[in-house]
């Protein structure tokens, strides 16, 4: 499942801890921290790369 190996990916949990430990609502909640991060870090280099196109400081 793609959301497993992006959790354990990014070594927020381990598959033991995915099977036994957390229910999918919260391996859900992992992964939607992931997907904030990764959207959060494109929109910083995104808005850097613009002002570096501009000569903005």
């Amino acid at each position: 499942m793609p959301i497993f190996s992006t959790i354990i990916t990014h070594k927020l949990a381990t598959l033991y801890e995915l099977r036994n430990m957390y229910y999918y609502e919260e391996a859900l909640d992992l992964f939607e921290n992931i997907l904030i991060n990764n959207y959060n870090e494109y929109s910083h280099n995104e808005i850097q790369r613009l002002k570096d196109e501009a000569g903005v400081n």
